[in-house]
């Protein structure tokens, strides 16, 4: 009989040894989450593996994951997709059909997503930089000799073959056209400014007024031409422009000062979320490893 429980109590210590050794080597990588002290002198195997090396950790992963696993190629690769694209392409289908829909004016509808004092602000903003800009162009062109040309050809064609037309020689005819231009560049220099900043206001005002339905059916383009447009710049956008984006998001370091900034127990629980199973498989294999061990011893 004596023989019989050596036989069974050999391999089964071993079994239990080798499962709360392995038990203790598990809780070890996280336990305890913090140092231990005796006084001033620090007990050895505190903090935790985990915790302890948690710097490292941060470190390590946070490099894995901007230069191995968040590339800039696996980014392209993502938003060029045709899943992403026709994702696109639907919202801009759905955002064009709202527009539609959509029989408030601009201006309300602007209006609800800022300050509306802001809104005006700006409309009476755009209406004078444009206006300023269109009255300095205006001056450019010379507009009073543009008029006075096609004031003396209107006269040599509508009085050619008529006896007004021996009165009306070259020099009263460049008269006529000197005049023309004085007169008009004249009051553009003395009007025209405040004229150009008005009529301006007034068609962003008119503009602003319009329903978005009649600004949107009012587009020289089709529905499926703004989808493909929207989706060719989109395109164009990330082949030319994403790299250099993505040179400057820090991806290594934002995933490291993430981890760095987790409190240890939320360490713990994210790992152990991971590799609860795996953990656990190796608590047991530690108690089949000691059994096996323990029947070994038998035979010694």
């Amino acid at each position: 009989m004596a023989f019989d429980i050596t036989m069974i109590t050999g391999p089964a210590l071993g079994a239990v040894i080798g499962y709360f050794t392995n038990y203790i080597a598990v809780k070890m990588l996280f336990r305890p989450l913090y140092p231990v002290y005796i006084g001033k002198w620090q007990l050895p195997f505190t903090p935790g593996m985990i915790p302890k090396g948690k710097a490292r950790l941060a470190k390590a992963v946070g490099e894995a994951v901007g230069d191995v696993l968040l590339t800039k190629e696996d980014f392209t690769q993502l938003l060029l997709s045709e899943s992403t694209q026709e994702t696109i392409k639907n919202q801009v289908s759905v955002l064009y059909q709202k527009g539609v829909e959509n029989q408030d004016s601009l201006r309300d509808s602007i209006g609800r997503l800022t300050d509306p004092e802001k809104l005006e602000c700006f409309l009476s903003k755009t209406s004078d930089m444009a206006g300023g800009l269109l009255y300095k162009k205006v001056l450019e062109i010379d507009l009073g000799s543009m008029v006075g040309e096609k004031v003396t050809e209107i006269i040599r064609l509508k009085t050619q073959g008529t006896f007004l037309a021996m009165m009306l020689n070259d020099k009263m005819i460049s008269g006529i056209k000197q005049i023309v231009q004085e007169e008009l560049n004249q009051y553009l220099v003395k009007h025209g400014e405040e004229l150009i900043r008005k009529k301006t206001k007034e068609g962003i005002d008119q503009f602003a007024d319009k329903t978005v339905s009649e600004i949107v059916e009012g587009l020289p383009f089709s529905k499926e031409e703004v989808e493909q447009g929207v989706i060719a710049f989109y395109q164009r956008m990330v082949t030319d422009y994403f790299g250099e984006i993505m040179k400057h998001i820090p991806i290594s370091q934002i995933v490291e000062e993430k981890i760095q900034a987790m409190d240890v127990k939320e360490l713990e629980a994210l790992t152990l979320s991971v590799m609860k199973k795996e953990l656990n498989a190796i608590v047991n294999l530690g108690a089949l490893i000691g059994l096996l061990i323990g029947c070994v011893n038998l035979f010694f």
